[in-house]
């Protein structure tokens, strides 16, 4: 009697545990949830355009040899109707080959549209130097030709922008608003091109770079 009660017991504590776990086990299954994500949350890579020219590296190479000729130039870029001169920034020369020409043209037509680069070789084969203060760079030693001249701005400037306040209503019930001046920071970076010709040994041909948002004047006259 005893035996059979205890197995009564234990019989009862069996069905209770298998009924609780098979209440559980429906639970468990829906708070398990994968996901991945969507294909349009998945980051695209930006895709990137090459010239189709080939690079002529020997080419590229000797159009750098020293000469004794200059070139000076002068940097800049407009922001909201003020001119930034690139001061203390790179400064890159690459001599004019088919491919580079190429690489120049599609960079101006696919500006922050599509990324247009040139190759490890062919963008290792170029002169560099830095703007002073001023926005003025130079290369010396050149050799007669045809040159393109990049320059990378980047800066931050420091801006007063109008905030709304609030508005004022008088006796009369005339309104106006009234705002206060705020100061942002905002950052700038510009990619200046352009090209150069080198007429002969012992010229110093000079070279005006500008971008930004230019107005017809700065067009006209840019970095003056």
């Amino acid at each position: 009697m005893r035996s059979l009660t205890m197995r009564a017991v234990l019989t009862k504590g069996f069905m209770d545990s298998a009924a609780l776990l098979a209440l559980l086990l429906p639970a468990m299954a829906i708070s398990q949830v994968r996901t991945q994500p969507s294909p349009a949350e998945e980051s695209k890579a930006p895709v990137e355009h090459f010239p189709s020219a080939s690079f002529d590296q020997l080419a590229a190479t000797r159009a750098l040899d020293r000469g004794s000729a200059t070139i000076q130039g002068l940097a800049c870029s407009y922001h909201g109707g003020l001119m930034f001169v690139a001061k203390n920034s790179p400064v890159m020369l690459f001599p004019v080959t088919p491919y580079y020409e190429e690489w120049m043209q599609m960079r101006k037509q696919m500006k922050g549209k599509e990324l247009v680069v040139m190759s490890s070789e062919a963008f290792q084969t170029r002169i560099d130097t830095k703007t002073d203060d001023g926005g003025n760079f130079r290369f010396s030693e050149i050799k007669p030709g045809r040159y393109i001249v990049v320059v990378q701005q980047s800066f931050t400037e420091a801006r007063a922008v109008p905030i709304y306040a609030g508005t004022a209503v008088n006796s009369y019930g005339d309104s106006a608003d009234y705002y206060r001046n705020e100061d942002r920071s905002i950052s700038h970076n510009d990619e200046l091109i352009g090209d150069v010709v080198v007429k002969k040994e012992g010229d110093v041909s000079k070279a005006t770079l500008a971008g930004g948002k230019m107005t017809l004047a700065a067009r006209m006259l840019p970095c003056r």
